[in-house]
């Protein structure tokens, strides 16, 4: 991915200066303005989103090269057993963005970016570098649950269809976790390909959301190491998803479910439909099509429980 040149003509609420001790880098902000995250905040709702802007811009006569955001999770973003933990969870580090950019003096980035479902905290660092030097910004959020202690994990996350020339659209869900992650963060980046159950598709020939592992052929996915993830369909209801309270209901539920017409697919979705799914570490869980978007953005918004 990169970046052509950006001409800035306003750029209000400019917070403070870059980072100290990163030498004479590159200078790196926060945009600020009532729809940006631009401080530390506590989040209220699992698998959110928060949008932040950043401007950097080269010392002297260097020239930007290359924009990298990372974010580490503290615990790591997958759902823990906190009863049977022995030692504290080490934190974990992916990378969420990493382009080269094409010579230029500045830069502005706005990124919309998936918020972890399961309780802790997470820190997101934006770094820009320059032929010599860098220069960084870092932003904490914290996210507290009340269910911490529940046998299983639960969240509603909402996907953007895919749209030609939007590279942020979300459409890549990682099941344990909640995380929806844009194009840019799995295109190269094998590791996160490596967190992948499910990608969101639009059949527009039929006006329906599809889900997908990433082993469908008309995905045309060449990834090392895609998940196998497994799906089923089931006749549940939303009633029976709610009472699906416990582990061993949620593996019933997967058990007693039927494939698919084609295994690595859902074919079209339809409002209420629950579906099954096992996990390759074994985690039986459920997924509620909660809600389908009529707009040009086909939002789909789905309800997960997953076993811990």
């Amino acid at each position: 991915m990169r970046f052509r040149s950006i001409l800035l003509l306003v750029l209000p609420g400019l917070l403070a200066a870059c980072e100290p001790g990163l030498g004479s880098g590159p200078r790196v902000q926060f945009v600020a303005d009532s729809r940006l995250t631009a401080t530390a905040r506590r989040l209220t709702t699992p698998a959110d989103t928060v949008t932040t802007r950043i401007y950097a811009r080269a010392e002297g006569n260097n020239l930007l090269q290359r924009l990298l955001i990372t974010v580490t999770y503290e615990p790591k973003p997958e759902p823990i057993t906190y009863s049977l933990l022995g030692e504290e969870e080490d934190p974990e580090t992916i990378v969420y963005l990493d382009s080269t950019v094409s010579s230029l003096k500045e830069l502005v980035f706005q990124s919309t970016q998936p918020t972890r479902s399961t309780a802790g905290a997470e820190t997101w660092r934006y770094e820009v570098f320059d032929a010599e030097n860098k220069g960084a910004r870092s932003l904490r959020l914290y996210l507290p649950r009340a269910d911490s202690l529940a046998v299983f994990h639960s969240y509603t996350v909402t996907l953007d269809a895919p749209r030609a020339g939007v590279p942020d659209t979300r459409r890549f869900l990682a099941l344990r976790e909640g995380l929806a992650l844009p194009g840019f963060s799995v295109r190269n980046l094998p590791a996160n390909q490596q967190r992948i159950d499910l990608i969101y598709q639009f059949d527009n020939t039929i006006s329906a959301p599809v889900l997908s592992l990433p082993t469908e052929e008309s995905l045309k996915l060449t990834w090392p190491q895609p998940r196998a993830t497994q799906i089923r369909s089931t006749s549940l209801d939303s009633t029976a998803f709610q009472n699906a309270g416990t582990a061993q209901l949620l593996r019933s539920a997967y058990d007693s479910g039927t494939g698919f017409a084609r295994s690595t697919t859902t074919g079209p979705l339809r409002r209420g439909q629950v579906l099954a799914f096992l996990t390759p570490e074994g985690k039986p869980g459920l997924l509620r099509v909660q809600r389908i978007g009529t707009t040009n953005r086909r939002q789909l918004t789905v309800q997960v429980r997953v076993g811990k």
